[in-house]
């Protein structure tokens, strides 16, 4: 029985490094999240332009930006690649993926739709 669940998660981790597939399309009437979000103005926050250009201005050592991509009230509202990457290229998110799905957590927790003191079944 052990065997099998080793198994089993050899071949998850392998199905890991496999091409995504495409999601199936998303109801037209849902402008967000798509390939065609709106856009939106930046906002006239202070320091928000000097801010932007900090990202892509990191001193050597400091990291690597290639996109930046800025959503306000659910527009975009800055976006910015390097050279060589476009909207559509695939990029692997590190730990933002974990900051990402935390804000998420906490969305649901505020809207009342996820309860963390809710018992594991």
């Amino acid at each position: 029985m052990a065997q099998i669940k080793v198994n089993e998660l050899k071949m998850n981790e392998l199905k890991l490094n496999e091409q995504l597939t495409e999601l199936p399309p998303q109801n037209s009437a849902t402008p967000w999240p798509t390939r065609n979000w709106p856009t939106g103005a930046a906002p006239h926050a202070p320091g928000f332009a000097a801010a932007v250009d900090a990202v892509w201005d990191l001193p050597d050592g400091a990291g690597v930006t290639l996109a930046l991509l800025v959503a306000h009230h659910g527009e975009i509202v800055c976006e910015r690649y390097a050279d060589g990457v476009d909207a559509t290229t695939s990029l692997q998110s590190w730990s933002m993926a974990k900051s990402i799905t935390h804000a998420l957590a906490g969305l649901l927790v505020g809207d009342g739709v996820l309860d963390i003191d809710a018992p594991i079944l």
